[in-house]
């Protein structure tokens, strides 16, 4: 008998069962405990996991409910790959019981459970896994054992060998005729799932004839599953012709009283217009998006803002001009911040996408609007978004319409930390297209402050940033400018993490600018001789040791790793020494 220390395996179960029984008593959550199963079982040979702790798992099964059954369902999925393929599918019998469970939560981890072990059985007929799935789809069986047994039928088809995959078309075509309602959802949802498992041949013939039926049922819970089960559907057929009459007859205006349908239709309308090719969705797409983005569900409106920009490659260009921005421009001021978050992000993808007319314009008057919005979320999109969008109007439409504008917040010592992290991360942008001369008037200052900002976030932004405006200004600008910033930090910054934050801006600067190697590593490598902070320290001697990672070495550098080696601080001597080594 297998031995854990003192314990023997078999006694582990005995102790798991009390845990369980004083959890029970203390109304706490088993979760914390059942999780210890796949533990165990790994403590047991595959055949000791049969004849000991199977048995255990059976009775958890049935005396356990609910949320405790969810966990359970959660082990047993650890559990499979320890039974090996020779014996998981004995693991059905004790996933029977929960996938009869009224939650449908629950059933949902049972069922990805049995996904699992069909991973581990394919092709292999498996008695005692397609008995479990016949049990859970007989007439007989109650309804949520019907709908457990919908989700099993990809892992039935993969289980089955050629012949059986016969008796699971059959089992599709029963459960898509069941009398209750929540079934033939269920089927549906499947039909998507088998798109993925079956010969693609087959997605016409056998799935899209059981798709159509159930698709133009009148029952709201039955459509419910209609959008994404069409989109795999679709996705299965690679976009082709097949997919266009029966998404077509989807992507209708929204007149449908389930918010879950409007939110899939938002959610799925990029694969939806892909499926209908650019002629169909040209007619029938923006009427969606008009209802969609004007919906009364705050959800619906989220979601489709979230696409609006991935939506317009699919369609005409003019349909963006002549569509949607009027649409954004109507619901601009949305009574939620994520809404006017969304639209925001939407606004500044469309600028590099070159919309025909007036349409950048329009585009910059939305972004000016949503740069003085009250919420520091919305400033943070329209800002964090206008790099690509900079580059793509030109220095005259930046310095006129969003300079000004810019700037103040940039001097705006009160502005929210993501505001000003966004800020940062365009001022490369700025600056290639404003020019060194105008970059050096208003915004200098701005790099070697946000080096020894408050926030970490802030900090590490600039940290690139430096980097990249090396790229952009060039050396020169580096060495007159910056440097003498960052000396200027360490001789007054108390803040040892301000003289972190400097050793990583000049590890970003030494990877991507060679000709400033001999300025920036002697600042690292001072850092590590002479820093009294040992964080600092580290971190001077991890930025070197990543250095000559890439290949990136300096004498000094090389000198002060050596040096270093030896150190008391272990940490330190860890990293020295292995930089002097490699």
């Amino acid at each position: 008998m297998p031995a854990v220390g003192f314990i023997h395996a078999e006694d582990l179960i005995k102790l798991l069962d009390e845990e369980l029984k004083e959890l029970r008593q203390a109304g706490e959550d088993e979760g914390i405990a059942l999780k210890k199963l796949p533990i165990i079982a790994r403590t047991f040979s595959s055949d000791e996991c049969v004849s000991k702790l199977l048995p255990y798992v059976k009775e958890l099964a049935e005396s356990l409910e609910d949320e405790p059954q969810l966990h359970l369902a959660e082990a047993i999925e650890g559990m499979a790959p320890v039974f090996g393929a020779a014996n998981c599918s004995q693991l059905m019998t004790p996933l029977k019981t929960v996938c009869e469970n009224a939650e449908t939560v629950v059933r949902s981890q049972a069922v990805k459970s049995c996904e699992a072990i069909a991973k581990l059985l394919v092709s292999s007929d498996s008695p005692e896994f397609l008995g479990i799935f016949n049990e859970l789809r007989a007439k007989e069986a109650s309804q949520f054992s019907k709908m457990s047994a919908c989700g099993m039928l990809p892992s039935a088809y993969i289980v089955a060998s050629t012949s059986g995959k016969a008796e699971i078309k059959a089992a599709l075509g029963e459960l898509s005729s069941d009398e209750a309602p929540m079934v033939r959802a269920a089927a549906l949802a499947a039909v998507g799932d088998l798109a993925a498992v079956v010969d693609k041949s087959l997605v016409g013939t056998d799935l899209l004839p059981v798709f159509s039926t159930l698709a133009a049922e009148a029952q709201e819970a039955v459509l419910e599953n209609a959008i994404p089960a069409a989109v795999k559907l679709a996705t299965a057929l690679e976009f082709s012709d097949a997919c266009k009459d029966f998404m077509k007859a989807l992507a209708k205006p929204p007149a449908d009283r389930s918010v879950k349908i409007r939110v899939d239709k938002a959610k799925h309308i990029v694969a939806m217009s892909k499926a209908l090719g650019r002629e169909t969705a040209d007619l029938v797409i923006p009427d969606i998006v008009t209802q969609l983005i004007s919906d009364f569900d705050w959800e619906v409106r989220l979601q489709i803002s979230q696409n609006l920009a991935n939506l317009v490659p699919h369609l005409s260009p003019n349909i963006a001009t002549e569509t949607f921005i009027p649409s954004i421009q109507a619901n601009f001021d949305d009574s939620q911040v994520k809404v006017r978050e969304a639209l925001t992000e939407a606004v500044v993808k469309l600028v590099p996408q070159n919309l025909p007319g007036n349409a950048n314009n329009l585009l910059c008057q939305l972004i000016d609007k949503a740069l003085e919005d009250e919420s520091q979320l919305v400033r943070g999109a329209a800002i964090s978004g206008l790099g690509p969008a900079i580059d793509a109007l030109g220095p005259d439409m930046v310095s006129s319409r969003f300079f000004p504008v810019i700037l103040a917040l940039f001097r705006n010592k009160g502005s929210q930390w993501r505001v000003r992290q966004a800020l940062v991360e365009i001022l490369p942008n700025l600056a290639s297209s404003m020019g060194r001369d105008v970059f050096e008037k208003q915004l200098n200052t701005v790099v070697t402050d946000s080096l020894t900002d408050p926030v970490f976030s802030v900090r590490q932004a600039s940290w690139a940033a430096a980097s990249n405006l090396c790229s952009a200004l060039g050396d020169e600008w580096a060495g007159s400018i910056v440097l003498p910033e960052m000396n200027a930090i360490l001789a007054k910054e108390t803040q040892y993490l301000y003289r972190i934050s400097v050793i990583c801006a000049c590890q970003a600067i030494a990877k991507s600018r060679t000709g400033m190697r001999d300025t920036v590593i002697p600042i690292i490598a001072k850092l590590l001789s002479e820093d009294a902070i040992s964080n600092v320290k580290l971190a001077a001697a991890r930025a070197l040791y990543e250095l000559k990672q890439d290949g990136i070495t300096h004498q000094e550098g090389q000198s002060a790793l050596s040096s270093n080696a030896t150190s008391k601080d272990t940490d330190v001597a860890y990293y020295c020494s292995l930089a002097t080594t490699a």
